[in-house]
């Protein structure tokens, strides 16, 4: 089994992994967290955090590509206020 996913994992874009690293990179901040629960509060979304991909636990990346689609309106919605904030642009990831 873990010899299957193994080589799936060869077949996802490289583009694909390099943003959901830089993702989770980016909310590492415990501010930027907060920020997130915030908007999720004011907007009555459900208030969850980003799962962790880690690559010796085969099952991670699929839970944390299921969380990021499951939470991507409140995502949305905090990368816009983050190009209001920074003048237009989001601070590299």
């Amino acid at each position: 089994m873990a010899l299957s996913l193994n080589n799936s994992l060869g077949v996802l874009p490289d583009a694909l992994m390099n943003f959901i690293e830089k993702i989770h990179t980016y909310f590492s901040s415990s501010q930027r967290v907060s920020r997130l629960k915030e908007i999720q509060r004011e907007n009555k979304f459900e208030i969850l955090g980003l799962k962790k991909y880690v690559e010796v636990r085969w099952l991670s990346l699929g839970e944390s590509i299921k969380r990021l689609i499951r939470i991507w309106p409140s995502l949305a919605i905090f990368m816009e206020s983050e190009i209001k904030i920074n003048g237009g642009k989001v601070k590299k990831m």
